[in-house]
C-alpha cells in the first residue's frame, strides 16, 4: 500500500476515511473518501510531498485553491474546503459519479455531433462562469472534464492551478510580469509548476510561448478539446512535448471538417475559429460560443422530422451533384472534344445521352423525396420555406467561417478563372472551325476549359 496514504489517512482519521485513489499527476495525488460529519462520499486532492514542501508553491496553491472554492456554477466540480493539516496540504470537492471525456472517448469512440454540441456549451458557459469571477483555468483537457452517468452532464475540474486575477477578455493586468514577479513574488513558482502540468496537446500558443494569459486561451484549449471529443484524437500529436507546443505556435491547426467529414458546421466553425493562433481572432468569450452552438439546435427543434429529413437527404443529393459535375468536368470536356475530332455528331449524341441518363437520375431522386414528404401531409410550402430556411442558415454559417466580403484576391482569381476558360473556349472552337488536328494543342485547351471549370465550381 502507498505509504503516503496510510500517512494521510491517520492525520484525517476521525473527519475523512479514505477509500482508493482515483488518479495522480504532476501536482498532485487525488482520493476517493467519505467525509464523516456529514456522510457524503468527497474527492480529496492533495499537493505532492515535493511541492508541499517548498513554502511558496504552498502558499500559492492554497491562496488560487480558495479563490477557485468561491466558483459557483453547474458545470464546474464545487470544492468544499480547503485545508493545511500537519504535513499535508489539499482541498476537498465534490465526488462526481462517471468517468472522464478522455475515458469516454478511448473507450467508446468520439463523441455525436449532439453530444459534441452539448459538451462544447456546457464547458462554454462554465468558463464564461469562471472568467467573469477572475480565474482562468490554463489547464483544460479531456481528464480534467467528468461525464456525470446517468445525466450525461459535463463538469469542469482541477481549478487548483488556475491563474488568479486575469479577467477574461481583457489583455494582460497590471500585475508584473513572470519574470519581474519571480524576483518580487515567491508565489510565482507555481506558475512555472502550472507550465509544466500543463498538458501539450492542448495548450495555447501563448501558453506555450509563456506569456500571460487571459479567458481567450482558455478558449483555445476547449478547442482543442473539442477537436479530441469529435475526432478522437488531438490538433497536434507525436512527438516529444517541446515539440507539441512549437507545433501549436507555428502551423495551423487542421480544419475540423478535414478531419472528421461528417462533423457539424457549426461546430467545425466554432473550433477552428478557437485555435486560431491570435487570441483576438478567436471568440470574445464563453457565451458567444454558447450562442454560436445553440444556433444549430434551435433550428433543427423548430422544423418537424419529416422536413428535416426531407432537407438532410437533398444535402446528400446536391453534394453527389456536384461530385458528378467536377467528375464530368474532369473527364467529359476532354473525352467530348475527343469526340468531336474523331467519332463526329455520333459521338456527341451518345455522350450527350449518358450525361442526360445521369442528370434524370439525380432529378428522379428528387422529385422521389418530394413526393415522400408530401404523402406525410406536409405541402411544397412547407418544403419550400424548410429549404429556405436551410440555405439562410448555411449562408449565415459561411459569412462565420470566411467573412461577409470577399478580398481583392478573390475578386482578381475570379477575373483570371473566366478569362482562361474563355480564352480556352474561344480556342478550342477555333481549331475546330479551322479543322486542326494537333492532339497536343487539343488536349492543352480542353484542360484549360476543365481547369477553369473547376475552379469556377470552387
Amino acid at each position: 500500500m502507498d505509504v503516503h496514504f496510510v500517512e494521510i489517512q491517520t492525520a484525517l482519521a476521525g473527519r475523512y476515511s479514505l477509500d482508493r485513489e482515483l488518479g495522480r499527476g504532476g501536482m498532485g495525488v487525488v482520493y476517493l473518501a467519505h467525509e464523516v460529519a456529514l456522510d457524503r462520499p468527497v474527492a480529496l486532492k492533495f499537493l505532492t510531498p515535493t511541492l508541499t514542501a517548498d513554502e511558496a508553491v504552498r502558499e500559492r496553491f492554497l491562496r488560487e485553491a480558495r479563490t477557485a472554492a468561491k466558483l459557483s456554477h453547474p458545470h464546474i466540480v464545487p470544492i468544499f474546503t480547503v485545508e493545511e493539516v500537519e504535513d499535508f496540504v489539499f482541498f476537498a470537492m465534490a465526488a462526481i459519479e462517471g468517468t472522464t471525456l478522455d475515458e469516454r472517448v478511448r473507450k467508446q469512440g468520439p463523441l455525436s455531433n449532439p453530444d459534441a454540441s452539448r459538451l462544447l456549451k456546457e464547458l462554454s458557459w462554465a468558463l464564461a462562469y469562471a472568467h467573469s469571477q477572475g480565474v482562468v483555468h490554463r489547464d483544460i483537457k479531456p481528464e480534467n472534464i467528468l461525464l456525470e452517468e446517468g445525466s450525461g452532464r459535463a463538469l469542469l475540474t482541477d481549478f487548483g492551478i488556475a491563474e488568479v486575477g486575469v479577467v477574461h477578455g481583457a489583455g494582460p493586468t497590471d500585475e508584473p510580469t513572470r519574470a519581474e514577479a519571480s524576483a518580487s513574488d515567491p508565489g510565482d513558482a507555481l506558475d512555472r509548476v502550472t507550465e509544466v502540468v500543463g498538458t501539450a496537446e492542448f495548450m495555447s500558443p501563448e501558453q506555450a510561448k509563456g506569456l500571460p494569459v487571459d479567458g481567450r486561451s482558455d478558449l483555445y484549449s476547449l478547442a482543442a478539446v473539442g477537436f479530441f471529443a469529435v475526432s478522437g484524437r488531438a490538433p497536434f500529436e507525436g512527438g516529444r512535448p517541446a515539440e507539441i507546443l512549437g507545433r501549436h505556435v507555428a502551423e495551423p491547426a487542421p480544419p475540423m471538417a478535414s478531419v472528421v467529414p461528417g462533423v457539424s458546421p457549426v461546430i467545425a466553425g466554432v473550433v477552428d475559429r478557437c485555435l486560431r493562433k491570435d487570441p483576438q481572432r478567436r471568440f470574445l468569450g464563453g457565451e458567444s460560443i454558447a450562442d454560436a452552438l445553440a444556433q444549430e439546435a434551435v433550428f433543427e427543434r423548430q422544423l418537424p422530422i419529416p422536413l428535416r429529413v426531407f432537407i438532410k437527404n437533398l444535402r446528400r443529393l446536391a453534394q453527389s451533384s456536384g461530385a458528378l459535375t467536377i467528375f464530368l468536368l474532369l473527364f467529359g470536356s476532354p473525352l467530348l472534344i475527343s469526340l468531336i475530332v474523331s467519332a463526329g455528331v455520333p459521338g456527341i449524341v451518345a455522350l450527350g445521352m449518358l450525361v442526360g441518363v445521369l442528370v434524370a437520375a439525380v432529378g428522379a431522386s428528387a422529385v422521389w423525396q418530394a413526393r415522400k414528404l408530401l404523402q406525410t401531409g406536409f405541402s411544397d410550402d412547407d418544403a419550400r420555406m424548410a429549404l429556405l430556411e436551410d440555405v439562410n442558415r448555411r449562408n449565415e454559417e459561411l459569412r462565420f467561417e470566411v467573412g461577409p466580403r470577399k478580398t481583392d484576391l478573390d475578386v482578381v482569381l475570379n477575373w483570371l478563372t473566366g478569362t482562361g476558360f474563355a480564352v480556352a473556349l474561344g480556342a478550342v472552337l477555333g481549331l475546330y472551325m479551322q479543322g486542326g488536328d494537333d492532339p497536343f494543342l487539343w488536349s492543352v485547351f480542353a484542360w484549360m476549359m476543365v481547369g477553369g471549370g473547376v475552379a469556377g465550381l470552387i
